[in-house]
C-alpha cells in the first residue's frame, strides 16, 4: 500500500514527523535550575516554553490515536480484508509510536528529567524530579502518567502483533514500502518507552 493513498494515515505521518523534528529540541532541555529550591515551577523562565512543547506533545498524540480509532469505527465492516489489515497495521504502529513520544517521553524530556539521569542539570538528588509536581501531571494529574502505563502495555501486546503481521506481509506479499515504516516505528517506540535511563523509576516517583 503506498502512504499516499489515504489522507488519515498521510495526517498520522505528519503528527508523527512534527513530533521527531521537535524530539531533539525536547530532549536538550535541562531541569530548571532551582528546582532543588521550594521554588514552584512556574517561576521557571522556561516554563512557557516546556509547557508549549509538551502540550503540542500531548495533543499531536491525541490526534494520531484519534484518527486510527475514527478509521476503525468507520471501516469497521472492512476490517477482516487485506487491504484494511495493511492499512491498520501501518496506521496502529504511527498511532503508537506518536503516543510513546508525545504523551509518554515529551514530559520526561523537557522537564529536564533526561538529562539529569545523564548528569547534566541542577546539582540536588533525582528525588526531586517527582513527575506530581511536573509538568503535565500539574495540569492533569493521575490521567497522564495512567495513559503513559496504557501506552506501554498497548505498546509491549499491540506491538508484538504489529511486529508479526508486518513480516507476513513483507514475506507474503512483498509489502516493503507498508512495513518498513512500520519497523521503523515499532523501533522507535521501543526506544521511547523502554530503553531510557530511570524512565521507569521516574515515572513510579
Amino acid at each position: 500500500m503506498s502512504v499516499r493513498a489515504s489522507t488519515p494515515t498521510v495526517i498520522q505521518i505528519a503528527l508523527l514527523a512534527f513530533l521527531l523534528v521537535a524530539a531533539p529540541f525536547a530532549m536538550s532541555f535541562t531541569a530548571f535550575e532551582k528546582i532543588c529550591s521550594d521554588l514552584p515551577i512556574q517561576a521557571d523562565p522556561l516554563y512557557g516554553v516546556r509547557a508549549t512543547f509538551i502540550i503540542g506533545g500531548l495533543i499531536a498524540s491525541i490526534l494520531s490515536v484519534a484518527v486510527l480509532i475514527r478509521e476503525l469505527i468507520k471501516r469497521f465492516d472492512e476490517i477482516m480484508e487485506p487491504k484494511m489489515v495493511r492499512t491498520l497495521v501501518l496506521q496502529a504502529s504511527l498511532a503508537i509510536c506518536s503516543a510513546s513520544i508525545g504523551w509518554a517521553a515529551f514530559p520526561y524530556w523537557v522537564n529536564g528529567v533526561f538529562q539529569a539521569y545523564r548528569g547534566n542539570g541542577p546539582d540536588c538528588t533525582l528525588n526531586v524530579y517527582d513527575p506530581k509536581e511536573l509538568m503535565p501531571m500539574i495540569w492533569i494529574g493521575e490521567v497522564w502518567r495512567l495513559g503513559v502505563l496504557l501506552i506501554c502495555i498497548v505498546a509491549f501486546f499491540g506491538g508484538l502483533w504489529l511486529l508479526l503481521a508486518s513480516v507476513i506481509l513483507l514475506i507474503r506479499e512483498r509489502e516493503w514500502k507498508q512495513c518498513v515504516p512500520t519497523l521503523i516505528c515499532l523501533t522507535i517506540t521501543v526506544a521511547a518507552l523502554f530503553l531510557q535511563d530511570g524512565y521507569g523509576t521516574w515515572l513510579a516517583d
